[in-house]
């Protein structure tokens, strides 16, 4: 904003703000849509070891039902964690893997004034337990 206009009594509402403004909302939506690409790529995908691995196999699995969800649900997992005993590296032979994500919608869904459900839920299969 202007500072010294609003200072003086002026307005920053000037026949041009609002095209500056649209501009700049512009420019974001395009580095959003640059950033979205990349994150989709997976060759981008950043996994990162802990001291708890899991096992190759069950790392893919995941990463796939993830990728599901995603398609599913139309969000954006934006970071997905292993939590529960094996998170915690007390796991016992026959613990499963708890995941738990976090995610967001397209803009327009925050947008709505209806009630919607803001939790996904996946029924429990095999050894993977996984909800956001």
């Amino acid at each position: 904003m202007d500072v010294d206009r609003l200072k003086s009594g002026g307005s920053v509402l000037t026949e041009d703000f609002f095209e500056r403004q649209l501009e700049k909302i512009r420019e974001i939506r395009l580095s959003e849509r640059k950033s979205d690409r990349l994150s989709r790529d997976p060759s981008q995908v950043t996994t990162v070891n802990s001291s708890h691995p899991i096992d190759p196999g069950i790392r893919i699995d995941i990463q796939a039902r993830l990728a599901g969800i995603e398609i599913e649900y139309g969000v954006r997992v934006l970071y997905a964690c292993e939590s529960d005993s094996r998170g915690w590296g007390f796991a016992s032979p026959d613990s499963d893997y708890d995941v738990r994500f976090i995610y967001v919608h397209p803009l327009p869904w925050y947008l709505q004034v209806s009630i919607r459900r803001d939790v996904i839920e996946i029924p429990i299969s095999d050894e993977l337990d996984i909800n956001g």
